[in-house]
């Protein structure tokens, strides 16, 4: 079986509690899964953590009947292993309950390239900031935890690329990354999400990536949260030396 991962967890403190918060009478994190459920059939399980803070997250997924895996309040990795084996998911794409705008070309294209038998992890990060996910096959995350040390706990850092006995699959992407911003992860991020929604409505569920990039573009959003590239960029460099 097949599923879409969704991690989150209510931690956050640039945004607080960001994936819950009210846009246009509805929670951030269910534009993601309204996309998704609007082009796809495919099982969510939203992974959090057993923190007590993530409480209202489970509350949300039982009142909109989404499944739910609590594991590892910081190894996500863990987490994802035994959300795989409790649901018996032999391939998943991994999704951010910040980032509502998800590609659902690249999802279903990443769930076909990779054989359920091998041991396999596709990285679509050259992609735009809060388009894309990551591709891992249950024996891939079985293997990657097998071999892990207590500093690996992430997806996205360079150990589970360059592990022995996992194979990487790189996925290219045709348009500029530092053009576009659609992650939420900053006060300014919310900003540009409020005035895209505004201009889309509620084609945000079926617009193609490229109408959704397109909007952002002609709007000149960039000017609103795009310095907060820089910040992101060097955040997530500060966390991979410390894998």
């Amino acid at each position: 079986m097949n599923a879409v991962f969704l991690t989150a967890r209510l931690k956050s403190t640039r945004l607080k509690r960001k994936v819950l918060l009210d846009v246009d009478g509805i929670p951030v994190i269910q534009y993601l899964v309204n996309r998704i459920q609007a082009n796809s059939d495919i099982k969510i399980i939203l992974c959090t953590s057993t923190s007590k803070q993530d409480d209202d997250l489970v509350n949300y997924a039982i009142q909109n009947s989404i499944n739910c895996y609590r594991g590892s309040e910081e190894d996500v990795l863990e987490r994802y292993y035994y959300a795989a084996k409790e649901f018996n998911i032999d391939k998943f794409y991994i999704v951010y309950g910040d980032e509502p705008f998800i590609d659902i070309e690249l999802m279903q294209s990443t769930l076909q390239q990779m054989n359920k038998s091998e041991n396999q992890f596709v990285d679509n990060s050259d992609y735009i900031d809060g388009i894309f996910g990551y591709g891992m096959t249950f024996n891939a995350i079985k293997h990657i935890n097998e071999n892990k040390t207590l500093k690996e706990l992430e997806v996205w850092g360079s150990f589970v690329k360059n592990l022995p006995n996992v194979k990487t699959i790189i996925n290219m992407s045709k348009h500029e990354k530092k053009e576009v911003r659609l992650t939420i992860d900053y006060k300014e991020d919310l900003q540009m999400f409020v005035e895209l929604i505004n201009l889309i409505g509620g084609n945000y569920k079926r617009y193609l990536t490229a109408q959704i990039i397109d909007t952002y573009l002609e709007n000149k959003l960039f000017e609103i949260n795009g310095f907060r590239m820089d910040d992101y960029a060097q955040r997530i460099e500060e966390q991979e030396k410390y894998e």
